[in-house]
């Protein structure tokens, strides 16, 4: 809107179609109350249940749309196909929850009080939790029974098993003791600066442990017994004491003074004419410590103060090249690693083209792997033409390289260029172009009614290009990214139905029919007289599903006996 400007917009509004329905969790038998039902295509349309489990929910009218529900820790028997009308409501739009975990809601306490940032271990799941400002914590399951293993800084651990069953919240609440004793100190080299970090120990049945701070100070909640305290820090000696603790003791002044142990590297970098570099970077690299020295006009570096361990040391200087050394460095060692830089003007160049017109093909990835050195990757791009260099290799005496092509829509040669020295040419590649499908449908092979939700997987044998899709509700699936020249093998699954495959099926094929077979189960009973205990014979008797299934039924035999065979579900089984 301009200044000074007056727009007018109109809008007409259109009464809304409604749909109505309750959504239960079959676990219970009960209403599920907070559940989220939402429209598949526009998920912004959605509403909650009630307490009573109940929803309304409104909808443009005049459209066919589909409709679900949604609630943590449950699947949802939709979706429904609704069409609403304006001004109407459809009702009985139920849907029932089939719970595939439990929640466990704990909190964790000192007999009194919450305790806020304990560590809550659940070793089966490989899952660790903090406690809130509340000592409160909560994780989803599913059924069974798992260990807790609950601890904090100056408390004593403890574990406690819980029962996780499915679609019910488990409330559980754990008590940590707190420690009463306290032991302090200082952290500090030979010189007494403070050393930050330094770990300190205490051990007994059991072990306490902290780390100093900024200033080198420490404090260490413990219970009562005969400890062996240690401090220690990577390029030190290690330092312990002993000492005896008691039930309300505060012991100050518990101070360590550590010797360095750190060890020294030195050495000279040089051309393969044994001429020395200056200015090479060198760096040192290794858990927990990088360091960085420059060559001086020998060619000469200097490490002090390395961490004791296994370390690598290598050299960079433009256009030329080192190999990383390894070495393991004991304290107090001195060792000398003399580095050789090689020439790095070597090159490989060639051209990506399509397999199928032989058309060069841009933006194709190229990588070089480096025999001497598995983690040095060379990388590049083709040009418009296809054409790609990679410059700047190293060259080394028995050095080659492992040469790569691929890019996304592509399928990449089985076997890649190998043994490939450096300044090569002609490294040349033909890809295949995914653009390929195969279209179909799945359906049930007892009604020829289509299958929602079945996994259909290409396959090529030996390897290749490999596309999945899953059906829709009209059973019908499509796979992309396929090579038009390769023959494929489909593959359908889906819960509760026997896996078919299908050979022999070619890119352009937009007409496969696959057929599952479902898995099926047996009720088997007897009608009886309720006053006699006489079988009763030709009485119908009626399966009615609760979910997928379907209705079914038998008749008795003279014997009073009948035999259904049903589908996988929940069924309500009584004599019509």
């Amino acid at each position: 809107v301009l200044d000074g400007q007056t727009l007018r917009q109109d809008f007409e509004l259109e009464e809304a179609g409604f749909v109505e329905g309750r959504v239960i969790n079959l676990e219970t038998a009960q209403p599920a109350p907070g559940a989220r039902v939402f429209v598949v295509q526009d998920t912004t349309i959605a509403t909650l249940t009630d307490a009573e489990g109940e929803y309304r929910l409104s909808l443009p009218p005049g459209l066919t749309l589909q409709i679900d529900a949604f609630l943590a820790g449950f699947q949802s028997s939709g979706p429904i196909t609704v069409s609403a009308v304006a001004g109407q409501v459809l009702r009985g739009q139920d849907f029932f929850l089939t719970a595939l975990s439990g929640i466990v809601q704990g909190q964790v306490t000192d007999g009194f009080a919450p305790v806020a940032g304990a560590t809550v271990l659940v070793p089966a799941l490989d899952l660790e939790l903090l406690t809130d400002d509340d000592g409160r914590f909560e994780f989803e399951a599913a059924p069974g029974v798992y260990r807790l293993k609950v601890s904090k800084e100056c408390h004593f651990g403890r574990e406690q098993e819980v029962s996780v069953v499915a679609g019910t919240a488990e409330q559980v609440t754990i008590q940590l003791q707190p420690l009463q004793s306290v032991i302090s100190g200082l952290v500090t080299d030979l010189q007494g600066r403070p050393i930050a970090g330094a770990r300190i120990s205490a051990q007994e049945d059991t072990t306490f442990t902290t780390l100093a701070n900024e200033a080198g100070e420490y404090e260490l909640c413990l219970d009562n017994g005969i400890f062996r305290v240690t401090a220690s820090h990577d390029g030190y000696f290690p330092a312990d004491t002993a000492i005896v603790v008691n039930d309300g003791d505060l012991h100050t002044g518990v101070n360590f003074r550590l010797r360095e142990s750190f060890a020294r590297i030195t050495g000279t970098v040089q051309d393969t004419a044994a001429r020395p570099v200056n200015g090479a970077v060198v760096a040192l690299s290794q858990p927990g410590q990088v360091l960085h020295d420059t060559t001086d006009a020998t060619g000469d570096y200097r490490f002090d103060r390395v961490i004791p361990g296994n370390a690598t040391v290598r050299a960079f200087d433009e256009g030329l090249y080192s190999l990383p050394q390894a070495l393991f460095l004991g304290e107090l060692q001195q060792a000398t690693v003399d580095i050789v830089l090689f020439p790095a003007d070597g090159f490989i160049e060639g051209t990506v083209r399509d397999s199928r017109d032989s058309t060069g093909i841009p933006d194709v990835t190229i990588q070089a792997l480096f025999s001497r050195n598995r983690d040095d990757v060379f990388s590049g791009t083709t040009d418009d033409a296809g054409h790609y260099a990679l410059t700047g290799l190293p060259v080394l005496p028995g050095g080659t390289y492992r040469v790569l092509a691929f890019k996304d829509e592509f399928l990449s040669p089985p076997s890649p260029w190998t043994n490939v020295t450096a300044k090569s040419t002609g490294i040349d590649f033909f890809l295949v172009n995914l653009n390929g499908m195969i279209a179909g449908q799945v359906l049930d092979i007892d009604t020829i009614e289509p299958l929602a939700g079945v996994r259909v997987t290409a396959t090529v044998s030996g390897g290749g290009s490999r596309s999945v899709a899953v059906t829709g509700t009209d059973g019908r699936f499509v796979l992309e990214r396929l090579a038009p020249s390769q023959i494929y093998t489909l593959t359908a699954t889906r819960q509760g139905f026997f896996d078919t495959t299908l050979r022999g099926v070619s890119p352009g094929d937009t007409s496969v029919v696959l057929r599952l077979a479902r898995k099926y189960g047996f009720v088997e009973g007897r009608v009886t007289d309720l006053s006699s205990g006489l079988p009763m014979r030709n009485v119908p008797v009626q399966a009615t599903p609760g979910l997928e299934g379907r209705s079914e039924q038998a008749v008795s035999d003279a014997n009073g006996r009948y035999r259904l065979r049903l589908v996988p579900d929940f069924y309500d089984i009584r004599p019509v």
